[in-house]
Order: structure tokens, then sequence, then C-alpha cells
């Protein structure tokens, strides 16, 4: 398994997110460095903090729409491409959501968190200059570290990776907040525009065989440019929509997100009859579940 990116997104984010000074290839080379040195058998925290940390990204180097002087813990998340190999030619699942924000400033997160960079001293003067560089879902960490949520996730992404190369992006690239507001609900109008022209872009750019969201505001933003209304959630993976190009039809599935706050409308999906005959539990039946879809949407199309 590697880490890996479309030179394509690169330029995408450049022209309109963030342009660094020395260029988004010396951040998506730390990325994949991190990968690396994070599957290592012996790994070394502090190693792995001089790699990726906080600092290297400032505020000013983000588009003008993105300046937000009164923000803190501002973060992107990366989008990444997940291969089994540099010259991979399985087919790809773009998966599309939104991922949580970085630890916010308070003393506990200090603690848990920001001293791993900052001195206490100086890490909220610092949290208000820099950007946090990552990617969605931390799946760039060892996915044999199974802990917390983290287990559910890569559960959830092992099992698609069995068959399926993955995209994995965020609708929203940028993270922050003002006081204790969170971004989520904060993006103004050029701000959304932007991402949605930056999410069609990368759909274009990545020519995915399938296009997975991820909780509603995904589910939203993708089905936003079909002018198609979401449903609520039933018993069932929501998957009437394509994404059209040219006579190529590109099947849309939407789930519930995979973090715990989804479990009951997770939970109707995973009781369906339908699926009985799809094993495993919870984030891999889900994935299971959804790659059955996928499955039954390329023998539609052929």
């Amino acid at each position: 398994m590697i880490i890996d990116i479309n030179p394509q997104i690169i330029s995408l984010l450049e022209e309109n997110l963030i342009k660094p000074k020395n260029g988004l290839n010396s951040i998506y080379d730390r990325i994949i460095k991190y990968h690396e040195f994070a599957n290592k058998e012996e790994i070394e925290e502090n190693e792995l903090i001089r790699i990726l940390h906080p600092q290297l990204l400032n505020k000013e180097e983000l588009a003008v729409f993105f300046q937000k002087e009164h923000a803190t813990t501002m973060a992107i998340d990366f989008p990444i491409e997940i291969r089994k190999s540099k010259s991979s030619k399985r087919p790809t699942i773009m998966i599309c959501a939104l991922d949580s924000l970085p630890p916010d400033t308070t003393v506990n997160s200090f603690e848990n968190h920001w001293k791993k960079f900052f001195s206490e001293a100086n890490y909220l003067e610092c949290l208000s200059k820099h950007i946090t560089p990552w990617a969605p879902f931390s799946l760039i960490d060892n996915w044999k570290f199974e802990k917390g949520s983290f287990k559910q996730n890569i559960s959830f992404f092992s099992t698609l990776f069995n068959d399926y190369d993955l995209y994995v992006t965020d609708i929203y690239k940028l993270f922050y907040r003002i006081g204790n507001k969170r971004s989520t609900g904060m993006h103004g109008e050029n701000e959304v525009k932007i991402f949605n022209s930056i999410l069609q872009s990368e759909i274009e750019i990545i020519n995915p065989n399938a296009i997975l969201t991820l909780g509603n505001n995904s589910r939203n933003a993708v089905l936003n440019f079909l002018k198609v209304a979401p449903e609520k959630w039933f018993d069932d993976v929501q998957a009437k929509n394509n994404w059209n190009r040219g006579n190529v039809k590109t099947k849309i599935i939407s789930i519930p997100h995979i973090s715990g706050a989804a479990n009951g409308a997770k939970s109707k999906i995973l009781k369906n009859t339908k699926y009985n005959d799809v094993s495993g539990e919870n984030t891999v039946k889900l994935a299971r579940i959804v790659i059955k879809n996928i499955k039954q949407g390329e023998a539609e199309n052929l």
C-alpha cells in the first residue's frame, strides 16, 4: 500500500486553496514520508512530529477568500490516493466526507496534543499564524494502530481497499474555529462555491469507478451538482444517482457517516434483510454492503 497524489490535484489546490512558498509538492512529500515512517517496525513519535507539524503552512498563503483574521486552529485535510502500488490499475472509489476539526485551544488540548509541537507559553500565538496539514481520517497513520474511533475507521477503509484503490477527500478543504464556533456552518457563499468547484474538478481528474459520500454534508454537496434533493436515511444505502460524463455513468452511493454519532442510521442499513448474505460486523459489513452496491452498478452499466 502506498500514499500518492495526482499532480493535477496539487495544481488544483494551489490555484484555488493555498500555495505555499515552496509549493504543495513539498507538503505532499512530507505526507508521503510521514506514512512511510509511521509504518516502520519501530516508530519514533519525535521523528514523525518533525516530518509533519503545524508550522509548515502560514495563513497568508491561503487564497484571498479564505483569509480569516480571527480564526484559530486552522487545518487542511489534504486529499490523498491510497493505492496498491505506484503502477496500480485497480478501479478507484472516490470517498467524499467531512472529517472532524483538529484539537481546540483549551488547556486539555494543549496537554493532549499541542505540547508535542509548541511550548505552553507560545502555542496560542503559533496557532493563530499557522495551518495544520493533515489527511482525512488520519489515514496516513499506521493502519495496525487499532485504537478508539481509528480502529472502526480503518476497518471500513481497509475492507474497501481489499477490492479498490481509494481517493479520499473532504468536501470542505479548510477547517477553523472562531471563538467556540466551528467552521462547518460558517463558510460564506464564496467559500462554498470554491469548495464545490474544487470537488467537481477532483471528480473529473480522478475519474473514479464509484463515488461514495459519508454523511449528510458530503452527500448534499455532491447531489447539489445534480440538482437532486437529498432524501432521509432509511434502511438502505442511497444509490439512485449517477455522475454522468459523456457516455460514462459513475454510481454515487451515499451512506451515513462512519463515526459513532451516526450509529442509529447505520444500524438500520446493517439490519436490512436484503444484506443477510453480507458477512462482517459494524463498519466491515457496511463497507461490504457498499462494495455490493458498487458491483451491482458496474453490472448495470455493462
